[in-house]
């Protein structure tokens, strides 16, 4: 699994994801700003059979401070399961996962699904589970 890291500065650095580093915090300076993390999940080809529990667990926080308090925040939790057939392992983990954040001018805070954000990888695919496989 490898994490791609936008920083509200518009730079890409790759990541690959442990158990030890699986969390990230992106600062930003100045307002609007946007950022985000783009999970790629890849199968290696194999001889698969019967059926796969694919889960994640996410929380997205933003936070926007002004003078040192807090004037806008949002959180946000993702916590999705599914059973995946052999046959369509390969489909389903080939692609990738967008979580994203912003503050706007007016410093509100909000949760993105990420599809806005260019990390510079010219893929298009989005990760399923939307509506694929569901437990």
């Amino acid at each position: 699994m490898k994490a791609y890291i936008l920083s509200p500065e518009g730079i890409v650095n790759e990541e690959i994801i442990t158990k030890a580093k699986n969390t990230w915090t992106l600062k930003g300076n100045s307002i609007p700003d946007k950022a985000g993390v783009r999970f790629d999940f890849d199968v290696k080809s194999g001889n698969f059979s019967g059926d796969y529990e694919v889960a994640y667990q996410l929380t997205t926080n933003i936070t926007c401070f002004k003078n040192g308090s807090i004037i806008s925040l949002k959180s946000e939790k993702s916590d999705e399961s599914y059973t995946v057939p052999a046959e369509n392992l390969t489909e389903f983990y080939g692609t990738s996962l967008l979580l994203g954040g912003q503050v706007n001018a007016n410093g509100e805070a909000s949760v993105t699904d990420g599809s806005d954000l260019d990390f510079g990888l010219n893929l298009a695919s989005n990760r399923p589970p939307f509506g694929s496989y569901p437990l």
